[in-house]
């Protein structure tokens, strides 16, 4: 039996969904976006709110269009 390595494989529709983080003491500042020429969805929430963050990240995959 030979082994074969697979490539990368992605099951995502389209380019990855990319995140920036500015984590403040009082806030935290996101940003996503799937394309550098793209116009970034910002948000900002209370720093530490990890509800707030898992939120915001399925808003953003379904804006993107990254089930």
């Amino acid at each position: 039996m030979t082994a074969t390595l697979r490539s990368t494989e992605s099951i995502a529709v389209g380019a990855p969904l990319k995140l920036a983080c500015e984590l403040g003491s009082t806030t935290w500042t996101l940003g996503f976006t799937t394309a550098p020429a793209q116009r970034p969805r910002v948000r900002t929430i209370p720093a530490g709110d990890l509800v707030a963050l898992e939120k915001e990240l399925l808003i953003a995959k379904a804006r993107f269009d990254q089930q």
